[in-house]
């Protein structure tokens, strides 16, 4: 199952996000976005020494806040391919197991993953069958710097 991490940052937050991610790619998502949401630092060069093409900075000019930078993140991660989302704050740290414990989950809930996507009948509805929020991360399976 191929996940994709969405995250967003701004400030002076580099560390705390190269935890995050270190931590989402290690523990097996395929990759992820970072939206650069007019951060006070490079983002994307530090990225890219750190994790390659894994990662996909897209950098905004002005501070959309949170819900409209995740808006941009979620919409290029599913036009990427995205199979499953995965939102992290660049200040939370999957804690060990949690993604492998997330997947194990949904295999055993959704066992039936030949479901049409919902975009044939509800053509604005951009979450679908074929591309699921694991988790927007909270207390249960992050652990916060």
């Amino acid at each position: 199952m191929r996940v994709t991490v969405v995250t967003i940052s701004y400030s002076k937050r580099w560390d705390l996000l190269r935890k995050t991610l270190q931590a989402a790619l290690e523990q097996g998502a395929e990759r992820a976005i970072v939206v650069d949401n007019e951060a006070d630092e490079e983002i994307a060069p530090r990225a890219a020494d750190a994790f390659g093409d894994r990662v996909r900075t897209l950098r905004l000019e002005k501070n959309r806040g949170s819900a409209g930078a995740y808006d941009v993140g979620l919409r290029a991660a599913m036009a990427d391919g995205a199979e499953f989302l995965l939102m992290l704050d660049d200040d939370n740290c999957l804690a060990t197991g949690s993604l492998a414990m997330l997947l194990d989950v949904y295999g055993r809930l959704a066992p039936d993953r030949s479901l049409k996507s919902s975009r044939e009948s509800h053509p604005t509805r951009w979450v679908t069958p074929t591309t699921r929020f694991l988790a927007s991360m909270s207390k249960t399976f992050t652990v916060r710097y």
